[in-house]
């Protein structure tokens, strides 16, 4: 055999790759899951207006990616732009307070229009002050639900969360019944960061550490 027409050891190698590759991608065809992360579509779907705030809109959508209906935030229609950044950083913020007791950020970004949203745990249950409201009208499926002692774990998980935040130097400035949600299987959740400061001598430096993008 001619040696000219023999493939090098580097031919062979590529080739060899190449055949991997393609084995490799004809796997990957066979799992629908990890197909769709690759796929350039809308993220999120089915969305369904839950709650209306000052300045936002809460709705319940459905994450492709993880398979769960989540909360996704999203200012109003009227909002100026110049509210964008603060928006962003209310959802910064409150990422950054990890704790059980406080509501989770899962995902911030822009959507096609260049609106800011985030989304967040989907709260299920209801708030204190639906809570408060149908106790003191003596209904009685909270009357038998919610006993002084079940009351006052509530109030006991409220003040760690408001603990730990304090301990990050971070206050709530809006800390109302409206905002703690009660979950079904008694998960409390100190919600509606968007007035919520740093002060002092902080464990989030400055600015920069609360932006989207810190250097």
């Amino acid at each position: 055999m001619n040696p000219d027409s023999q493939l090098s050891e580097d031919d062979l190698l590529h080739a060899l790759f190449e055949e991997s590759f393609e084995e490799e991608n004809e796997v990957l065809k066979e799992n629908p899951f990890f197909h769709s992360l690759l796929e350039d579509e809308k993220r999120y779907t089915d969305y369904c207006l839950i709650a209306t705030g000052g300045m936002k809109n809460i709705f319940k959508v459905f994450d492709k990616k993880t398979g769960r209906h989540v909360a996704l935030a999203r200012l109003r229609d009227e909002i100026p732009v110049e509210i964008y950044e603060n928006f962003l950083l209310e959802a910064r913020l409150t990422s950054l307070l990890e704790h059980p007791n406080i509501i989770s950020v899962h995902d911030i970004g822009l959507n096609s229009k260049d609106e800011p949203y985030f989304t967040m745990e989907l709260k299920v249950g209801d708030s204190l002050k639906d809570i408060i409201q149908s106790l003191h009208n003596q209904q009685s499926e909270y009357v038998q639900k919610f006993s002084l002692h079940d009351l006052l774990n509530i109030f006991i998980k409220i003040c760690d969360a408001v603990a730990y935040a304090h301990s990050k130097s971070v206050i709530h400035l809006d800390l109302k019944p409206g905002n703690i949600q009660i979950g079904t299987y008694g998960e409390v959740l100190v919600c509606d960061w968007g007035l919520g400061k740093v002060i002092g001598n902080t464990v989030f430096n400055n600015y920069e550490d609360l932006m989207l993008n810190p250097d």
